[in-house]
């Protein structure tokens, strides 16, 4: 599973409005609630690249792509979003968005 696979998944749960673009409070509304790992403001501002208030689909994946290449343990396996790059399901990863999807 691709880094845009992976974002249309969270879309799925995520766009609660079916809009195409995520709010922040589409987010929190996802977002795990045990104050682990990174804010719901730091994970949009990372999503939103272009800055415009939404986050993408597009925007999505790219955050998920950087966030492969800079957590990749080795040139082999990349774990984000509770998936690693070969489509696998992880349950442990240390993702900023490993609930979401």
């Amino acid at each position: 599973m691709d880094s845009t696979d992976m974002a249309k998944d969270i879309f799925s749960k995520a766009d609660a409005d079916g809009d195409g673009t995520l709010t922040k409070e589409e987010l929190a509304a996802v977002a795990p609630k045990d104050n682990k790992g990174p804010s719901v403001d730091d994970l949009f501002a990372a999503a939103d690249s272009d800055s415009d208030g939404s986050i993408s689909v597009d925007d999505l994946a790219a955050s998920l792509q950087k966030s492969f290449e800079a957590h990749a343990p080795s040139a082999n396996s990349t774990t984000v979003a509770g998936y690693n790059n070969s489509g696998t399901t992880v349950t442990n990863s240390k993702s900023s968005f490993n609930t979401l999807a």
